[in-house]
């Protein structure tokens, strides 16, 4: 069971199009490609953005290849510094209603 960090600050819950708007973010997304060489990925978010992330949380980045992962993060532009990424096991992911709740909770953080 995932149990947050509880000295992270409070985050948005965004999709790509709201990425540049925030700066403490969770995104969902599908990661396409990583680089062992300088510990990066790319991920399409939820509405069909690509998205860099560096990653800095430990754990072996070659096992996110190919899955929807969530990353948290710091935004910048279309880059995130992620600092946790929780692993989605091959399950279907509702984009459709991920999208409606960034929409909803633009204004809220969590």
């Amino acid at each position: 069971m995932f149990k947050p960090n509880k000295s992270s600050p409070p985050r948005f819950i965004v999709n790509g199009a709201k990425l540049v708007s925030h700066l403490n973010i969770s995104i969902l997304g599908f990661v396409t490609n990583i680089s062992t060489q300088d510990q990066s990925m790319e991920l399409i978010s939820t509405d069909n953005n690509a998205i860099k992330v560096i990653k800095k949380w430990s754990g072996n980045i070659n096992e996110i290849q190919n899955r929807f992962v969530e990353v948290h993060g710091i935004s910048n532009g279309k880059e995130i510094i992620g600092d946790e990424c929780i692993i989605f096991n091959n399950q279907k992911i509702d984009c459709k209603g991920y999208n409606f709740l960034s929409n909803y909770l633009k204004c809220k953080t969590v």
